[in-house]
């Protein structure tokens, strides 16, 4: 780990750099059709497990990942946007593999990860009749998969997880990897584990019904990915505007109304049992903050995106949004078999996250979401590196027009830092020994771990606060 006072005296003694056609939007009653399948296998010495992506491949995937399984229940955790838009088609591929589907479903947004949500849902499972071989299945965003991931790594001291991820930002990190946890009042993911899931089903049909503000917060994580080196990502990601990515979005209005007013009667058709809205009323973290003029990166105005070959909404599109997610999980995959336990090279995964979830956290998690605040935090922590002569100057643009391509965008001078700085401190990736860790960039694709006292940090950030 670099200190501030190190990286000043010589950036070079840093930790060596880490290089590493979409469909319509799916109904609930007519599955889209198969595309063909990429297969990632993560090998842990305690367990391996696949990643499996395409397009349409939900019912494959439920097959294969019980297969050879006895049990004949599992329990489905989501939240009500994505069970009434999904829950349907779900349940229906578990009843024709003979699975009993009992649904808790939770209300969306960070709230819900919460202690109370939690023992929620182990009353649910119990009441079930979950069993340690019964499955649980977090099919929805990356709340969903952490919540239900701790859920799943604790219940009766552990029952197997299936990550269905239906967020490109939990398609592309969240799900592979393990990390699952809660919120306290006190910060994020505070309490957690490291808990393996059996295998992950990356549909990116799912993806046709998200609205465009969750798209661009996917897309932060998957520039992330690009700034810290992942292989084959930043061409791939230059070819094609960002922003054609939220052509997958079309029809998710329509879509959405459809599968709220037939989500209870589909979801009982296909056998499914549930606690609709147990969790839903829980997990109300820290007091509401109001932006003031910090940024706002729902971007309403981002003009409408053609269809043409050169966008990631094209007639290839389904293709390249899927190799866009493979790339992603190859390069996570890399990480977490060197570093399971997040205790060296995953770090580098943390990039931007330090300042994002210290963002999150001030505005009460209500004004930005997690990919829209690692979008800001990255900017800080390049800009950061840049004002202690550590990051190569064009980084900065190279990060901002891939930013500004995905219809994300910065912060105005008048970001209050001397409040958001001590938020940091409670980071749980900061170490025992004191000071703030922070991932920062010598070049875009080229990161190195840093650490920093909240004093230090401040006066940076005194001398220049506008990115």
């Amino acid at each position: 780990m670099t200190t501030l006072a190190k990286i000043a005296a010589s950036a070079t003694s840093a930790a060596p750099a880490t290089t590493a056609t979409l469909a319509p939007a799916t109904t609930l009653a007519t599955p889209a059709p198969i595309t063909s399948i990429a297969t990632l296998d993560i090998r842990l010495p305690h367990t391996s497990y696949s990643i499996l992506i395409g397009g349409g491949i939900l019912r494959e995937g439920l097959r294969r990942a019980f297969a050879g399984r006895p049990a004949k229940i599992a329990a489905v955790v989501s939240d009500e946007n994505v069970w009434a838009l999904h829950g349907g088609s779900l349940a229906s591929a578990l009843r024709e593999l003979g699975i009993e589907c009992h649904a808790e479903i939770i209300a969306p947004g960070e709230r819900s990860k919460s202690l109370a949500s939690l023992e929620t849902l182990y009353s649910s499972f119990f009441r079930a009749g979950l069993r340690r071989d019964s499955p649980v299945i977090a099919f929805g965003g990356g709340v969903t998969g952490d919540l239900a991931g701790f859920a799943a790594a604790t219940y009766m001291r552990g029952t197997p997880l299936i990550q269905i991820p239906t967020t490109l930002l939990a398609q592309v990190d969240s799900s592979v990897g393990g990390k699952v946890a809660v919120n306290l009042g006190e910060g994020k993911n505070l309490v957690g584990s490291f808990y393996q899931p059996s295998i992950v089903i990356a549909d990116t049909d799912l993806l046709s019904t998200l609205p465009p503000r969750e798209i661009r917060a996917g897309l932060a994580e998957v520039i992330k990915y690009a700034a810290i080196g992942c292989e084959g990502l930043l061409p791939l990601l230059e070819r094609a505007p960002l922003s054609g990515i939220a052509g997958v979005a079309r029809g998710a209005g329509k879509a959405r109304e459809e599968g709220e007013a037939h989500m209870e009667s589909r979801a009982s058709a296909a056998g499914c049992i549930g606690g609709t809205g147990g969790a839903s009323e829980t997990g109300e973290t820290g007091a509401t903050e109001q932006p003031g003029e910090l940024e706002r990166l729902d971007r309403p105005d981002m003009p409408a995106q053609s269809d043409g070959p050169d966008t990631l909404g094209g007639p290839d599109g389904r293709d390249r949004l899927g190799e866009i997610v493979r790339l992603c999980c190859a390069g996570k995959a890399s990480y977490v078999e060197r570093d399971e336990r997040d205790t060296g090279d995953r770090m580098m995964l943390n990039f931007g996250h330090t300042f994002g979830h210290a963002i999150e956290k001030l505005f009460s998690y209500k004004t930005y979401n997690h990919g829209e605040a690692v979008s800001i935090g990255m900017m800080m922590a390049v800009r950061a590196g840049e004002l202690m002569g550590a990051t190569d100057p064009a980084a900065a643009g190279a990060l901002g027009r891939l930013l500004d391509s995905a219809g994300l965008c910065g912060y105005r001078e008048s970001f209050d830092m001397e409040r958001l700085i001590p938020l940091m401190s409670g980071d749980k990736k900061n170490a025992s020994g004191g000071g703030i860790s922070l991932v920062l960039l010598k070049k875009f694709g080229s990161p190195f771990a840093a650490r920093a006292s909240q004093q230090e940090l401040a006066e940076l950030f005194r001398r220049e606060v506008r990115l």
